[in-house]
C-alpha cells in the first residue's frame, strides 16, 4: 500500500525509555516490588520540610535501570487527620534525582509516583504527613509492563478509486524496543499500515500489529477502509516492557 499523508487529530503522544531486554521483561514477575501496610509512629525520625518537622518512615525497594515503576501511598485515614507525603531518592544519587509527590490545585496531595530509574541500586521510599501527624498507610511499589506512547483518532474515506489518502499518524520509536498498535474502526473494516526507520512496511488487515523497532525515529501509522464504507476510528500504541 503507498504511504500517503492525510489529516488526523492526535489526543496524548508520549515517548518513554527502555528497560533491559524484552525477554526478561515479559517473564519477570507482576507481583508488587513491594507492599506494605505500616503506620508512622508518633516516636518516628523527623525531617524538616517547609519549616515543619515532619515525622516519616522509611522503605527501601532495588529498582533495575530503566525499568519503570509506580509508587502509590494510600491510607484509610480521614484527609483532615492525615495528609500523605511521598518522597523517593536513590541512596547513591543527588538532591536533584529526589522526586516527591505533587500537590494538586484543590491542594490535595497526589500520593503516587512514576520513577525510572537510570541505575542499578537501591530506593529509599519516605512516607510522611504534611502537618507532622503520626497515620497509618499502605505503600505499593509495582512494575509498569506497558506504557501509552500515542492516542489518537481520525475518519477515513471509503474506498472507491483506490486512490484516496489513508489517515496518518506519527508514533516516536526507540530501537530494540516492541510495540503494539491497535485500531479500534467503527463502521468499516480497517486497513492497518506501518512503517519506520529501518524496518519494511508492515499490512494487517485484523486490526492490531506488534513488532520491534529497528531504529529509533518516527514511524508512519496509517488507517484506511477496505470496502466502500467509511468511519472514524481510534488507535492506540503501547511500548511493551
Amino acid at each position: 500500500m503507498k504511504l500517503a499523508l492525510a489529516r488526523v487529530a492526535l489526543i496524548a503522544p508520549l515517548l518513554v525509555a527502555g528497560c533491559g531486554s524484552t525477554a526478561h521483561s515479559r517473564a519477570a514477575s507482576r507481583e508488587p516490588l513491594l507492599d506494605v501496610v505500616a503506620r508512622i509512629a508518633d516516636d518516628a525520625p523527623t525531617v524538616t520540610a517547609g519549616g515543619l518537622s515532619i515525622r516519616t518512615s522509611e522503605h527501601r525497594v532495588a529498582l533495575r535501570a530503566g525499568c519503570p515503576v509506580s509508587v502509590e501511598l494510600s491510607s484509610d485515614m480521614d484527609a483532615g487527620e492525615f495528609d500523605p507525603m511521598l518522597e523517593a531518592r536513590p541512596c547513591d544519587g543527588r538532591p536533584e534525582e529526589t522526586r516527591q509527590s505533587d500537590m494538586l490545585s484543590d491542594g490535595e496531595l497526589l500520593p503516587r509516583l512514576e520513577l525510572m530509574p537510570e541505575r542499578d541500586g537501591e530506593w529509599v521510599l519516605l512516607v510522611g504527613d504534611e502537618q507532622g501527624r503520626a497515620g497509618s498507610y499502605r505503600l505499593v511499589v509495582r512494575r509498569i509492563f506497558e506504557r501509552e506512547v500515542l492516542v489518537g483518532q481520525g475518519d477515513v474515506e471509503p474506498t472507491l478509486t483506490g486512490f484516496e489518502l489513508p489517515a496518518s499518524l506519527f508514533c516516536p520509536l526507540r530501537e530494540g524496543r516492541r510495540y503494539r498498535v491497535d485500531v479500534t474502526a467503527r463502521g468499516f473494516p480497517p486497513h492497518l499500515v506501518i512503517a519506520g526507520p529501518g524496518m519494511p512496511v508492515i499490512e494487517s488487515n485484523d486490526g492490531s500489529i506488534e513488532f520491534v523497532a529497528a531504529r529509533s525515529g518516527h514511524a508512519v501509522v496509517q488507517v484506511a477502509s477496505l470496502s466502500f464504507a467509511s468511519g472514524a476510528f481510534e488507535l492506540r500504541v503501547v511500548e511493551l516492557w
